[in-house]
């Protein structure tokens, strides 16, 4: 009987053990190691050092973010500008890696698209755009103004775009779709930010992760751990246990 408690008790460690990784996987790797998409500066006569720009609420040219003025700072980058950026970029991504399911912390998520369910996402990409402070002193002032980024993500097509959610401290939002656009010449997405804070893309859960310069890949190139020898010899411990239990269960009965 000791011998069946003992098997009994390395298989429930052993599932112990790999029970948070079948977990709702919210994050890849693409997020902890770093990834985040590059910008695209935008073509804008007599402006070739811009990186980005500023809009008013009728689309009229306001002013243009220059090369250094802002920067894509992801979750994983030991660069992180200040502690302010670092401790929300940091709560975010606790917030959503302790959340049960997406659909809990960001119910905005809910018919976004239809063929995708809330806890059918998986986010690709965690960062916050650092940006000057005369540059975010220049937006405050202009009330109803946007600031336009085009972000190298290479898809290639349409239907890849991600739903882009932030967070300013009052709860995770969805960018409406009228401000994110598909740039079918180079795969590319033009984003308009009214507000700035942590940013993540998300994705339907089908394999893709988002590296590197923040390419779609196939899933063989950053391999995510597999857990599923841990399951067979968890399985094969429980069943030995169950067995050994039957036939000394036979025995004494004989």
């Amino acid at each position: 009987m000791k011998k069946i408690i003992s098997l009994l008790a390395v298989g429930a460690l052993l599932l112990c053990m790999v029970a948070p990784v079948l977990a709702v996987n919210i994050f890849t790797l693409s997020v902890e190691r770093g990834a985040a998409p590059k910008i695209i500066p935008p073509t804008i006569a007599g402006h070739g050092n811009a990186i980005a720009a500023i809009y008013d609420e009728n689309g009229k040219l306001l002013a243009v973010v220059e090369n250094g003025d802002l920067d894509v700072v992801p979750f994983a980058s030991k660069n992180t500008p200040n502690e302010e950026a670092r401790g929300k970029l940091d709560a975010a991504y606790e917030e959503i890696r302790n959340a049960g399911s997406l659909a809990d912390v960001i119910p905005g998520l809910v018919g976004v698209r239809e063929d995708v369910e809330p806890d059918e996402y998986v986010a690709k990409a965690l960062f916050d755009l650092d940006l000057a402070q005369d540059i975010i002193d220049f937006l405050k002032n202009h009330p109803g103004s946007y600031l336009e980024v085009i972000f190298d993500t290479k898809f290639a097509s349409a239907a890849d775009v991600p739903t882009i959610v932030y967070n300013c401290g009052e709860g995770w939002k969805v960018i409406e779709k009228k401000n994110v656009r598909f740039n079918a010449s180079n795969g590319s997405i033009t984003v308009r930010f009214y507000e700035l804070c942590p940013i993540m893309l998300l994705l339907p859960d089908d394999g893709r992760l988002l590296v590197g310069e923040a390419h779609i890949v196939s899933p063989g190139t950053v391999e995510e751990p597999s857990y599923d020898w841990i399951l067979a010899v968890s399985a094969v411990v429980m069943v030995s246990a169950a067995t050994a239990f039957v036939v000394s269960t036979k025995k004494r009965h004989a």
